[in-house]
Protein backbone atom coordinates (compact mmCIF):
# COMPACT_ATOMS: atom_id res chain seq x y z
CA UNK A 1 0.00 0.00 0.00
CA UNK A 2 2.82 2.10 1.02
CA UNK A 3 4.71 1.86 -2.35
CA UNK A 4 2.14 2.31 -4.37
CA UNK A 5 1.53 5.69 -3.01
CA UNK A 6 5.06 6.07 -2.99
CA UNK A 7 4.69 5.43 -7.37
CA UNK A 8 1.66 7.45 -7.51
CA UNK A 9 3.63 10.38 -6.02
CA UNK A 10 6.89 9.79 -8.22
CA UNK A 11 4.24 9.89 -11.17
CA UNK A 12 2.70 13.15 -10.32
CA UNK A 13 6.48 14.80 -9.82
CA UNK A 14 7.68 13.14 -12.97
CA UNK A 15 8.65 15.59 -15.84
CA UNK A 16 6.16 14.97 -18.83
CA UNK A 17 8.06 14.10 -22.15
CA UNK A 18 5.38 15.16 -24.42
CA UNK A 19 4.78 16.98 -27.87
CA UNK A 20 3.11 19.94 -28.78
CA UNK A 21 0.62 18.27 -30.87
CA UNK A 22 -0.17 16.11 -27.37
CA UNK A 23 -0.64 19.08 -25.20
CA UNK A 24 -3.03 20.75 -28.14
CA UNK A 25 -4.68 17.63 -28.36
CA UNK A 26 -5.55 16.53 -24.82
CA UNK A 27 -6.51 20.17 -24.17
CA UNK A 28 -9.56 19.51 -26.36
CA UNK A 29 -9.93 16.06 -25.33
CA UNK A 30 -10.15 16.42 -21.67
CA UNK A 31 -13.52 18.24 -20.95
CA UNK A 32 -14.98 16.01 -23.60
CA UNK A 33 -13.95 12.63 -21.51
CA UNK A 34 -15.48 14.76 -18.23
CA UNK A 35 -18.90 15.62 -19.68
CA UNK A 36 -18.99 11.95 -20.91
CA UNK A 37 -18.37 10.83 -17.28
CA UNK A 38 -20.25 13.85 -15.89
CA UNK A 39 -23.18 13.97 -18.03
CA UNK A 40 -24.48 10.25 -17.45
CA UNK A 41 -24.03 11.17 -13.21
CA UNK A 42 -26.24 14.46 -13.74
CA UNK A 43 -28.80 12.62 -15.18
CA UNK A 44 -28.69 9.18 -13.21
CA UNK A 45 -28.97 12.07 -10.07
CA UNK A 46 -32.13 13.59 -11.43
CA UNK A 47 -33.60 10.37 -12.03
CA UNK A 48 -32.63 9.09 -8.28
CA UNK A 49 -34.60 12.24 -7.31
CA UNK A 50 -37.97 12.36 -8.85
CA UNK A 51 -39.70 9.09 -8.80
CA UNK A 52 -41.68 9.89 -12.03
CA UNK A 53 -40.40 10.93 -15.13
CA UNK A 54 -42.00 13.39 -16.39
CA UNK A 55 -42.02 16.17 -19.39
CA UNK A 56 -39.71 18.80 -16.53
CA UNK A 57 -37.38 16.13 -15.98
CA UNK A 58 -36.42 15.59 -19.69
CA UNK A 59 -36.23 19.27 -20.25
CA UNK A 60 -33.92 19.30 -17.23
CA UNK A 61 -32.04 17.12 -18.96
CA UNK A 62 -32.03 18.79 -22.02
CA UNK A 63 -30.79 21.84 -20.23
CA UNK A 64 -27.82 20.10 -18.45
CA UNK A 65 -27.00 19.16 -21.93
CA UNK A 66 -26.85 22.56 -23.19
CA UNK A 67 -25.25 24.05 -20.59
CA UNK A 68 -22.33 20.88 -20.85
CA UNK A 69 -22.15 22.57 -24.53
CA UNK A 70 -21.76 25.90 -22.99
CA UNK A 71 -19.40 24.91 -20.20
CA UNK A 72 -17.03 23.52 -23.80
CA UNK A 73 -17.69 26.53 -25.53
CA UNK A 74 -16.43 28.80 -22.89
CA UNK A 75 -13.66 26.54 -22.65
CA UNK A 76 -12.58 26.52 -26.03
CA UNK A 77 -13.10 29.93 -26.57
CA UNK A 78 -11.61 31.22 -23.27
CA UNK A 79 -9.24 28.90 -21.62
CA UNK A 80 -7.89 26.75 -24.32
CA UNK A 81 -5.67 29.27 -25.77
CA UNK A 82 -4.30 30.37 -22.70
CA UNK A 83 -3.75 26.80 -21.19
CA UNK A 84 -1.90 25.96 -24.45
CA UNK A 85 0.08 28.84 -24.45
CA UNK A 86 1.15 28.02 -20.66
CA UNK A 87 1.72 23.96 -21.40
CA UNK A 88 3.69 24.88 -23.90
CA UNK A 89 5.86 27.02 -21.96
CA UNK A 90 6.28 25.04 -19.04
CA UNK A 91 7.32 22.13 -21.83
CA UNK A 92 9.90 24.29 -22.83
CA UNK A 93 11.50 25.19 -19.52
CA UNK A 94 11.39 21.26 -19.01
CA UNK A 95 9.22 21.66 -15.87
CA UNK A 96 5.41 19.94 -16.76
CA UNK A 97 4.20 17.95 -14.46
CA UNK A 98 0.95 17.31 -12.48
CA UNK A 99 1.87 20.36 -10.11
CA UNK A 100 2.88 22.52 -12.54
CA UNK A 101 -0.27 21.69 -14.38
CA UNK A 102 -2.73 22.24 -11.58
CA UNK A 103 -0.98 25.65 -10.83
CA UNK A 104 -1.39 27.26 -14.00
CA UNK A 105 -4.83 26.19 -14.19
CA UNK A 106 -5.65 27.93 -10.85
CA UNK A 107 -3.37 30.67 -12.52
CA UNK A 108 -6.04 30.49 -15.17
CA UNK A 109 -8.73 30.02 -13.22
CA UNK A 110 -8.44 33.12 -10.60
CA UNK A 111 -7.34 35.08 -13.81
CA UNK A 112 -11.12 34.27 -15.50
CA UNK A 113 -13.29 34.67 -12.03
CA UNK A 114 -11.37 38.08 -11.02
CA UNK A 115 -12.39 39.20 -14.79
CA UNK A 116 -15.98 37.53 -14.50
CA UNK A 117 -16.71 39.11 -11.60
CA UNK A 118 -14.88 42.32 -10.94
CA UNK A 119 -18.01 43.85 -10.10
CA UNK A 120 -19.61 41.51 -7.30
CA UNK A 121 -18.07 41.50 -3.93
CA UNK A 122 -17.47 37.91 -3.19
CA UNK A 123 -14.94 36.65 -5.47
CA UNK A 124 -14.51 33.36 -3.11
CA UNK A 125 -17.80 31.71 -4.53
CA UNK A 126 -16.74 32.48 -7.78
CA UNK A 127 -13.61 30.75 -7.60
CA UNK A 128 -15.62 27.62 -5.91
CA UNK A 129 -18.08 27.55 -8.90
CA UNK A 130 -15.57 27.47 -11.65
CA UNK A 131 -12.99 25.35 -9.49
CA UNK A 132 -15.95 22.43 -9.47
CA UNK A 133 -15.63 22.55 -13.49
CA UNK A 134 -11.71 22.95 -13.67
CA UNK A 135 -10.22 20.57 -11.66
CA UNK A 136 -11.79 17.68 -13.06
CA UNK A 137 -10.92 18.74 -16.77
CA UNK A 138 -7.41 19.44 -14.84
CA UNK A 139 -6.95 15.63 -13.98
CA UNK A 140 -8.40 14.29 -16.84
CA UNK A 141 -5.86 16.20 -18.70
CA UNK A 142 -3.11 15.37 -16.50
CA UNK A 143 -3.90 11.57 -17.21
CA UNK A 144 -4.31 12.38 -20.88
CA UNK A 145 -1.27 13.73 -20.85
CA UNK A 146 0.59 10.91 -18.80
CA UNK A 147 -0.52 8.32 -21.02
CA UNK A 148 1.13 10.31 -24.11
CA UNK A 149 3.93 10.28 -21.91
CA UNK A 150 4.04 6.62 -21.32
CA UNK A 151 3.40 6.01 -25.17
CA UNK A 152 6.47 8.44 -25.86
CA UNK A 153 8.63 6.36 -23.15
CA UNK A 154 8.22 3.31 -25.01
Amino acid sequence: MLTQFLQLFRNLKKHLNVSIEDISHNLLLAPLYTALVAYPLLCAYFFFIIEYPTTELFKLIVSVLLFLVIVFLVYLTFVYVFAHLSQTFLLRKKCLNFYTTLASAFVILALYSTLLTWNLSDIGLSVLFFSLFAVPIVITYWVLLFRAHQKNSK
